[in-house]
């Protein structure tokens, strides 16, 4: 019982974390995650709150850290990976951004603020073009070609990314109507 008591505390302070980041209070903020981390030390998702305290805060470096922390407790967590990513980019780490956003992808095929993320990321890079390696199974590119098709300006945004992972995942040509064709035997 204890222990339940003790989790939902966490819970509470690492939400409280979340809430106080989105006031703009930042250090209460950091407190409050790391008050959530004390009750429980294997919580990914308070390690996550945390390091969005400190990258809204200003502080990425330390956000870097902690996005890590919350790797090392749960691999698969696609969310942080896509933060992570973010937390590179300020610190223009951008080679190292774009293998965060390709995990986030890579584990959230429909993840679309982390494609987005990744294409710009990719565009940043100084890898050439033709020498990239995206990582991306053209399944969930086709997938994603629809996320915006309710929405022309959300799509026209994204159209660039999903030239990108044709182009270098696919070895198509830059049209995205090639994508139903594209990576057939």
């Amino acid at each position: 019982k204890a222990i339940g008591v003790t989790s939902g505390r966490a819970v509470f302070h690492s939400n409280l974390s979340d809430v106080y980041r989105s006031a703009g209070r930042f250090e209460e903020a950091i407190t409050a995650a790391r008050r959530a981390i004390e009750l429980a030390p294997d919580s990914a998702d308070a390690f996550n709150n945390l390091a969005n305290a400190h990258r809204s805060h200003g502080d990425s470096a330390a956000a870097v850290e902690a996005y890590q922390r919350a790797l090392d407790i749960k691999p698969g967590y696609a969310e942080a990976y896509s933060n992570l990513g973010n937390a590179l980019m300020d610190l223009e780490r951008t080679g190292e951004a774009v293998a965060a956003y390709r995990d986030a992808v890579r584990l959230q095929p429909n993840f679309a603020i982390a494609y987005r993320k990744f294409g710009t990321a990719l565009e940043r890079d100084e890898i050439p073009a033709g020498e990239r390696h995206v990582g991306v199974q053209p399944q969930a590119i086709r997938d994603f070609e629809h996320f915006g098709s309710g929405n022309q300006a959300l799509f026209d945004q994204h159209q660039q990314v999903f030239k990108i992972l044709l182009e270098n995942e696919l070895g198509c040509g830059t049209a995205i109507e090639d994508a139903g064709e594209c990576g057939r035997a």
